[in-house]
């Protein structure tokens, strides 16, 4: 098992050199696979049951129990697509599907479906989409994150403030609703 797994993980590291631009260094690049989520520089690590690149296309499909680490974000789902520009080797959008989860920190954000566009920063989760942070929750049927930005947007939203939180907002003498708020 330990030899499949090896074999595994080096068919992963040749398929991602194989998108790389020539004389790729991690620390200094920042385009290719080690801006996968954005302007880190951060390295990527991914594990997946299996993985299939088309260089040609500029795709890396990655499916079965997908773990992508970038960081101290997270990604765990059922299948990752990750599409590349050929010429620069790039990775512009990427898709994930199936029981997808984020964590980053003490947030985490889980649905059916998250696609990602690299040059915007923007991430929008679908599929029953929910965002935690501690015990804040907010759920809808659509949620926009604009990571450049570090604001989201829900459609037909529904939140839960936690009781931590409320304690905070009394302690500062922000009104509970029906006590002078304002609708």
């Amino acid at each position: 098992m330990k030899a499949i797994k090896e074999r595994f993980l080096l068919i992963i590291f040749s398929a991602l050199l194989g998108i790389l631009p020539a004389g790729f260094a991690p620390a200094q690049n920042q385009a290719g696979i080690s801006r996968f989520l954005g302007k880190s520089d951060k390295p990527v690590q991914i594990q997946a049951d299996r993985l299939e690149a088309d260089n040609q296309a500029g795709v890396l499909v990655f499916t079965g129990q997908v773990l992508l680490r970038q960081g101290d974000l997270v990604l765990s789902t059922d299948r990752v697509d990750a599409y590349f520009n050929p010429q620069n080797r790039e990775v512009t959008r990427i898709l994930a599907t199936g029981k997808v989860k984020m964590s980053q920190g003490d947030r985490v954000g889980v649905g059916e479906k998250a696609e990602y566009d690299v040059v915007q920063e923007m991430l929008v989760l679908t599929g029953s989409p929910r965002l935690f942070q501690g015990e804040d929750q907010v759920e809808g049927d659509l949620i926009r994150v604009d990571l450049g930005r570090n604001r989201y947007e829900v459609e037909s939203a529904k939140a839960r403030v936690g009781s931590k939180r409320l304690k905070q907002m009394k302690e500062k003498g922000v009104p509970a609703k029906g006590k002078g708020a304002k609708p």
